[in-house]
């Protein structure tokens, strides 16, 4: 799936007040961080970028979606 429509995906899904799910988000969040995936310093100013990139991992995992990222030199 491509990754603007995983992230529009994910903003829904943050958009819902579903606690367990936003626990789950925030767990991914924290091993994004400790593992060095996402930066951990600016996480004030990009935190909330940081919680759409963890939301999207977990929602393509939960559908068995593929996350696809065309770059310059994809055909």
């Amino acid at each position: 799936m491509k990754v603007f429509k995983l992230l529009e995906r994910a903003r829904k899904r943050l958009q819902q007040n579903d606690t367990l799910y936003q626990e789950q988000v925030d767990t991914v969040l924290g091993i994004l961080r400790s593992s060095g995936v996402l930066p951990y310093k600016r996480s004030s100013l990009n935190g909330h970028i940081h919680k759409l990139v963890a939301t999207m991992i977990m929602d393509g995992n939960d559908t068995d979606a593929t996350t696809d990222v065309a770059t310059g030199n994809s055909p």
